[in-house]
């Protein structure tokens, strides 16, 4: 699952959110700059991994674990399901290969304007760590299935605006998406757009 937002939107919300519907018996691993999402409060079987920067007296750094190293790590911690606070960087192709090798039901956030254009953004990622774009797509659709869009409405009030099915099928470099729910600005509710696949019915 991807959720996607600006800065502000409740993306960390919506994942601690998400994170009720875990079974308490998987094993759940997250790795974020700053322990934010706290699933450890309410998941028995959690481990919560942070980025570390360490610095000499003159304020040099002389080791430093980041985000693409604890993703790394966990893929080695027998997980069920990774959690990523916000991917930003390289840590997308290891969090890509994570969810491609039998991590079901992983999650992220990452900003984007809306839910089609976060599959761009996270492709932009890949393509900084080197991967081609036709593979950086594939992979993409093969690794994650929703997502979900979040945004402001009236008054400032925070809200679910789009969600998104990524059907695994590239129609030249955009991969095809099914919109399934989305916010009504007027009537301030949500409306069905759309049927899920029976893949994803199946799944």
């Amino acid at each position: 699952v991807l959720v996607s937002g600006p800065s502000g939107s409740g993306k960390s919300t919506m994942m601690r959110a998400l994170s009720q519907f875990i079974d308490p018996t998987q094993r759940v691993i997250t790795c974020e700059e700053i322990d934010e999402l706290h699933l450890a409060d309410r998941l028995p079987n959690v481990v919560s991994l942070t980025t570390h920067t360490r610095r000499d007296a003159h304020g040099a750094v002389i080791a430093e674990t980041a985000l693409d190293d604890l993703v790394r790590e966990a893929l080695r911690m027998r997980a069920d399901r990774i959690f990523v606070g916000e991917v930003r960087g390289p840590e997308a192709k290891s969090l890509i290969k994570a969810a491609s090798t039998g991590h079901d039901g992983s999650c992220t956030t990452l900003h984007a304007h809306d839910g089609p254009s976060a599959t761009k953004q996270l492709a932009g990622y890949l393509l900084e760590a080197g991967i081609p774009e036709a593979t950086a797509y594939e992979q993409i659709a093969r690794a994650f299935n929703l997502v979900i869009h979040i945004g402001t409405a009236a008054m400032g009030r925070r809200r679910v605006l789009s969600i998104d099915e990524l059907e695994p099928v590239l129609e030249g470099t955009n991969q095809r998406t099914n919109r399934l729910f989305e916010y009504d600005f007027d009537r301030d509710t949500h409306m069905i757009a759309g049927r899920p696949s029976p893949t994803f019915q199946r799944n």
